[in-house]
């Protein structure tokens, strides 16, 4: 794991290695998430949707819609009426099998006393040819006007990155937070 100028996972596989970066885009409400590997190999990505406010948790319902409308390179979601359409733009293709995980846990809501399991509702999954000349993205967005239809994610992944660059500064402070729990 490393975190500047994204957070960034390296996952190992053998003698093979998956990279996945997650950047949220500046001013927008939007993130970017980007895959790469160090050999030929195939990536699918399942998309998981709470679709809710930050204190609340999701169950199964009837009310979700589950129709996705795709469009070459963009798929889109409104599973409630009474909020915003979800953009995925991707450089994959997606395959629609539109079903609910039930009982995700999350083990810190469950240590704070609150409740700790949801059902995610996934319209599909993303799936990709990566390679060491090949990478992957995704960008979800709520704000699918502000991405350009010819979408360049290299060209947005080092502006964020030049937006981002303090030297020193976040590793710095990371680690003070973390002196602060020992």
């Amino acid at each position: 794991f490393a975190i500047n100028p994204f957070p960034r996972w390296r996952y190992r596989l053998g003698t093979a290695y998956v990279e996945k970066t997650i950047c949220l885009l500046d001013g927008q409400q939007s993130v970017l998430a980007r895959y790469s590997a160090s050999l030929q190999c195939r990536l699918t990505v399942r998309l998981l949707l709470a679709f809710r406010d930050y204190h609340s948790l999701t169950r199964r319902n009837p009310l979700l819609r589950p129709e996705a409308v795709e469009n070459r390179d963009r798929v889109s979601f409104r599973p409630y009426a009474d909020l915003p359409t979800l953009a995925v733009l991707h450089c994959g293709a997606f395959r629609g099998d539109g079903t609910w995980f039930l009982n995700h846990e999350y083990l810190r809501e469950l240590d704070r006393g609150l409740d700790f399991r949801e059902d995610l509702y996934s319209p599909g999954s993303l799936d990709y040819d990566l390679g060491p000349e090949r990478a992957a993205w995704f960008i979800a967005t709520l704000e699918p006007h502000s991405v350009p239809a010819d979408v360049d994610i290299t060209e947005i992944v080092e502006a964020e990155a030049r937006r981002r660059s303090f030297p020193g500064v976040l590793p710095r402070a990371l680690d003070q937070i973390g002196r602060a729990h020992v």
